[in-house]
């Protein structure tokens, strides 16, 4: 995957949208996982879903830290 997003972003020169792609493929990877049930028969939140909207909320926070700060 790290070359197709190489690929990606030699190509548009556009990080922003290679994280983007990033973001989705993990979304997508992680609600292909088994999901998981508690014991009442509900169904639970895949644990890589969280992880990866705060990675992905992170990230933004960053880029617009430093965009505030005049480093991007």
């Amino acid at each position: 995957m790290s070359c197709v997003f190489g690929v990606l972003l030699e190509s548009s020169r556009n990080l922003y949208l290679v994280g983007g792609a990033h973001a989705t493929v993990n979304l997508i990877l992680a609600g292909l996982l088994p999901t998981p049930v508690t014991a009442e028969g509900l169904v639970a939140v895949p644990p890589g879903v969280p992880a990866t909207i705060f990675v992905a909320l992170l990230f933004v926070g960053i880029v617009v830290m430093h965009r505030r700060r005049g480093f991007a």
